[in-house]
C-alpha cells in the first residue's frame, strides 16, 4: 500500500492533484458540477494538455494539446512519471465532495 492507494501510479496521481494549488484548484472546479466518472474523464483530459471551456455551466473540450495561455504542451505524466490515467484520478477523487 502506498499511504492508502493500491499503488504507485495512484498514489502519485494523487499527490501531484492534491498539492499542488493550481491542480488542486482545477480539480475543486470540476468536481463541484460533475459525477465522479465525468470528473476523472474531464481531469484526465486537463492533465494531459486539452483546455476545457466552461459553456452553460458544464466544461466543454477545446483545442487538444494547449495550456491556458495557448502554449502547446503534452503532458501524458505526473511530473514524476506515472500517467494521467482516468482510473487514478477516479481512484484519487473517491470520497472526495
Amino acid at each position: 500500500m502506498y499511504n492508502g492507494h493500491k499503488n504507485w501510479n495512484h498514489w502519485n496521481v494523487s499527490l501531484w492533484l492534491f498539492n499542488d494549488e493550481r491542480r488542486y484548484n482545477i480539480l475543486k472546479q470540476v468536481i463541484k458540477n460533475e459525477t465522479l466518472e465525468e470528473s476523472a474523464r474531464i481531469l484526465s483530459h486537463i492533465m494531459k494538455g486539452f483546455v476545457f471551456a466552461n459553456i452553460n455551466g458544464r466544461l466543454v473540450t477545446c483545442t487538444p494539446g494547449l495550456d491556458l495561455e495557448g502554449n502547446e504542451i503534452e503532458a501524458k505524466t505526473t511530473p514524476d512519471g506515472a500517467p494521467w490515467s482516468k482510473t487514478a484520478i477516479r481512484a484519487a477523487l473517491v470520497g472526495v465532495r
